[in-house]
C-alpha cells in the first residue's frame, strides 16, 4: 500500500483512468497530489473526482453553511453590545424580563464540525470540494472537464407528496444508516483532540437526531472529471 502524500513517480505512464473518491481527508498537498495522478496517466486517460467538505449545510446552498458554535456567540456577541432601553436602572430591568427563544444546536451538526476541526488540525485538504473545480481548470494537462455539485440530505423531513420527497428521504435514510462507521472512520484523529467519553456522547446525539430530526442538514458533494491532453499545449 502506497502513501498518497508521497511520490507516485513509479506509476507515471501506467494507467488509462484514476477514479478518486473521498481522499480529501488524507492528503496535505492536493493540488500536488492532482499533478501526481495526471503524470500516472497515459495521453487521454481520465481523472475522476469525488469528494466532500464534511461541513454541514442548512440548504442546498455553498452560502447556507452551517456556522460554528463559537462564531455564531462570537456574532451575537458584537451585535448585542449596546445596551437597549432609554437608560437608567428601570429600562434595563424591562430588558432582563424579554425571554428569548432559546436556539436548538443540532448534534448532528456539531458532530461535523468537531470532524471538520480536527482534521484541520491534522492539516488534511478538506477544502478540495470548494477548490477542485479551479485547479483542474488551470492545470496545464488536463481539459475536457466536467463539474457537477450534489448536496445529499442527512434528515428523513421531506414531505413524501412533495416533488422528489421519497426519493429524497430514502437518499436521507442510506445516508443516515452509515452515519455510524462514517464516525468511527475519524475515531484516531478525534481522540486527539477529544475523549472517547465525549466523542461517543456526541455520536449517540447525532445518531438519535438522525431517528428524530428537527432540522435540516445537507452535506455537499463535488463530482468532476477531466482528460489528459494528448499533446502538451
Amino acid at each position: 500500500m502506497d502513501d498518497l502524500n508521497l511520490s507516485l513517480e513509479h506509476y507515471y505512464d501506467s494507467t488509462h483512468l484514476i477514479h478518486i473518491r473521498l481522499l480529501a481527508s488524507g492528503i496535505r498537498d492536493y493540488p500536488g497530489f492532482i499533478d501526481q495522478c495526471t503524470g500516472c496517466l497515459k495521453p487521454g486517460g481520465i481523472l475522476y473526482f469525488c469528494e466532500t467538505d464534511f461541513r454541514p449545510y442548512a440548504a442546498p446552498d455553498p452560502k447556507s453553511i452551517y456556522q460554528t458554535l463559537r462564531s455564531r456567540r462570537s456574532m451575537d456577541r458584537t451585535a448585542g453590545g449596546g445596551q437597549a432601553g432609554g437608560g437608567g436602572d428601570g429600562g434595563q430591568a424591562g430588558d432582563t424580563k424579554k425571554k428569548t427563544k432559546k436556539e436548538y444546536i443540532s448534534p448532528l451538526v456539531l458532530m461535523l464540525q468537531a470532524i471538520v476541526s480536527a482534521l484541520h488540525q491534522k492539516m488534511a485538504h478538506i477544502d478540495a470540494a470548494a477548490n477542485l473545480r479551479g485547479w483542474i481548470r488551470d492545470h496545464k494537462l488536463l481539459d475536457e472537464l466536467t463539474y457537477n455539485e450534489l448536496y445529499l440530505p442527512l434528515m428523513q423531513l421531506f414531505p413524501k407528496d412533495a416533488p422528489d420527497g421519497a426519493f429524497s428521504n430514502e437518499i436521507a435514510r442510506l445516508v443516515g444508516k452509515d452515519f455510524d462507521l462514517f464516525v468511527d472512520s475519524f475515531l484516531p484523529c478525534l481522540l486527539d483532540f477529544k475523549s472517547q467519553t465525549e466523542v461517543n456522547r456526541m455520536k449517540a446525539a447525532a445518531l438519535e437526531e438522525i431517528k428524530r430530526p428537527k432540522k435540516q442538514v445537507f452535506v455537499r458533494v463535488v463530482v468532476m472529471s477531466a482528460r489528459k491532453k494528448d499533446v502538451m499545449t
